[in-house]
């Protein structure tokens, strides 16, 4: 785990096959029942989907 927000963990993956490196987010089951957690996260996701800047992370599906 390299940090943790108030609804999601991240995590830090390798990919086996080319080695590069990855953060993972993930929901904590509490969370999931949330109608509106999801949807702010989903807008996360949509939102971020749109940056290309060296310092934002690059959403590689979710």
């Amino acid at each position: 785990m390299v940090g943790k927000g108030s609804f999601a963990k991240v995590y830090l993956a390798r990919q086996l096959r080319t080695q590069e490196l990855f953060a993972i987010k993930v929901i904590q089951k509490k969370w999931l029942a949330s109608s509106e957690v999801i949807q702010a996260f989903v807008k996360e996701i949509e939102i971020l989907s749109q940056v290309n800047h060296p310092h934002v992370v690059k959403i590689h599906g979710y």
